[in-house]
């Protein structure tokens, strides 16, 4: 029998936790501005082999996915969050970095910031850059590939879930997994969602009732210091939150049933927000470089980054440190929560690159390294 085609970027387990029926989901696609109240859940968020036809990378994407679905629904029915370097807590922490990394939304990225990339670089030699289009055949295999070296730059954030008491549910797309930095907010100069950098916030809706934010608690402060579920009582806060969903989409919002008024309200007062580019790619001139004698080229830095969402969020329970760790600035990029650290996960992502490690090993890694006495 061959291997299956229809290739899911969004795993069905996820989404059927928006279904009454786990057969069905309300959608809205963007687009067209059209509601389907009950649209057919196989049929989301999938291509034909998207990862390509070798079902090595489909199988294993599957069993994170087997994992990762356990995990959230203990924290859908227990309301509970994983215990911090738990098995539980890489599991999350795994699947929201390589959910990140798998989706539509995020092959096109790639594929934009490829071709303005090279662009930039080239331009003097090809002549009409706007005459070529320039990528790779699978965008989508290598952003999975650079994401799961990656993933323990996460493991630092402190976690919480959000309980909805309104009548509005949480929403959520085919991009479901948002990174945000409120802290930076307005920064338009430079990058400040890496996974590394400090005012982090990681969003992902897991029903229309839970929401799960990952954070950087340097930063930020989310309900009572001891407390794993916060309650969010407001409807303007759950408006808030499910905008980050709006902005953050490729095609389509998802919407458990009942739920198509409040979408189809705030479509029309969110969509214009929308950015239009996935990727911008910027060029610094080299500090002292002098213009070449000949081509007037001066030396410089491509810097890639993805544009924040056009938002200024406001939710009750998402406080702002009095004193955060890190100063905030206008027109640098977010630095590391913590540089030692960050160093760590860089070096280990290296040996993951030229197999001299796998992920398992990790943390008998991170104890041994030299800066370990002095975390």
């Amino acid at each position: 029998m061959p291997d299956n085609k229809k290739h899911h970027f969004v795993p069905k387990f996820y989404l059927g936790n928006f279904s009454e029926d786990e057969k069905s989901v309300g959608i809205y696609n963007i687009a067209s501005r059209r509601t389907v109240t009950r649209g057919n859940l196989s049929n989301q968020c999938y291509r034909d082999y998207f990862y390509g036809k070798n079902p090595e990378i489909e199988h294993a994407l599957a069993g994170m996915e087997g994992s990762a679905a356990a995990v959230i629904k203990n924290c859908l029915e227990s309301e509970a969050v994983p215990r911090p370097l738990s098995a539980e807590h890489v599991i999350l922490s795994h699947f929201v970095v390589l959910q990140n990394a798998r989706t539509g939304h995020e092959a096109e990225a790639m594929a934009e910031a490829t071709d303005k990339f090279f662009k930039a670089v080239y331009r003097d030699e090809l002549g009409d850059p706007d005459s070529y289009g320039i990528g790779f055949d699978d965008p989508i295999l290598m952003s999975l590939q650079v994401s799961s070296r990656v993933v323990p730059a996460i493991y630092d954030l402190k976690i919480k879930i959000l309980r909805n008491e309104t009548g509005i549910g949480f929403i959520t797309s085919d991009n479901p997994i948002v990174r945000h930095n409120q802290y930076f907010e307005g920064n338009e100069h430079a990058g400040h969602n890496g996974l590394e950098q400090a005012g982090l916030q990681i969003f992902l809706p897991l029903s229309s009732k839970y929401l799960c934010v990952l954070y950087d608690a340097q930063t930020y402060k989310i309900g009572e210091k001891n407390s794993r579920v916060v309650s969010v009582a407001s409807d303007d806060d759950v408006a808030a939150l499910n905008a980050l969903q709006w902005l953050n989409a490729h095609e389509n919002i998802y919407f458990a049933e009942g739920q198509e008024g409040f979408v189809e309200a705030q479509a029309p007062r969110i969509i214009g927000r929308r950015r239009g580019e996935k990727s911008i790619v910027s060029e610094q001139a080299t500090a002292g470089s002098k213009p070449d004698p000949v081509t007037g080229n001066t030396e410089g830095l491509l810097h890639e980054m993805r544009p924040g969402l056009n938002i200024r969020l406001k939710v009750g329970c998402i406080k702002l440190r009095r004193h955060p760790k890190h100063r905030r600035h206008d027109f640098r990029a977010a630095p590391p929560r913590d540089k030692e650290y960050s160093n760590v996960v860089q070096q280990f992502a290296r040996l993951l690159a030229t197999k001299r490690a796998v992920p398992k090993d990790f943390f008998a890694f991170a104890a041994r390294h030299p800066s370990a006495a002095r975390r």
